[in-house]
C-alpha cells in the first residue's frame, strides 16, 4: 500500500512539474505589444510614451504554473523529506531502547 501511495505521489510530483514546465513555456512565447502613445503635455509639447502591454491570459497561466510548482515542491518535502525524518527518529529510538536493553541485561547479569 504504502509503495503505491508513494508511485501516485510521484507521479503527481512529476505530472505537477511537467504541467508548470509547459506553462511556463507557453506563456514565454506571448507576444508583447507596444503601443506609442503621443500626446500634448501642460507646457504644449509633443510627448510619446510606449507602453507594453501582455496577453489577459498571462497572468492566469503564470500563477497557475507557480501553484503547481509550490505543489509538486510541498507534496516532496511533506512525504518524502518528513518520512526520512521519520526513519531516522524510529532507528534513534531503536538504538536507544537496544542500549538501554544491553544495560538491563548486564546488571541483571551481575
Amino acid at each position: 500500500m504504502v509503495k503505491k501511495l508513494n508511485v501516485i505521489l510521484i507521479t503527481v510530483i512529476l505530472v505537477s512539474l511537467t504541467g508548470g514546465y509547459l506553462i511556463d513555456k507557453y506563456c514565454s512565447d506571448f507576444n508583447l505589444k507596444e503601443i506609442k502613445y503621443s500626446f500634448i503635455n501642460a507646457n504644449n509639447q509633443i510627448e510619446n510614451k510606449i507602453i507594453t502591454s501582455v496577453s489577459k491570459k498571462f497572468p492566469l497561466l503564470d500563477t497557475f504554473s507557480k501553484f503547481l510548482y509550490s505543489l509538486s515542491v510541498s507534496l516532496f518535502i511533506g512525504v518524502f523529506i518528513t518520512n526520512q525524518i521519520e526513519r531516522n527518529r524510529k532507528k534513534e529510538h531503536e538504538n536507544e531502547l537496544k542500549t538501554i536493553q544491553a544495560n538491563i541485561n548486564s546488571t541483571l547479569l551481575e
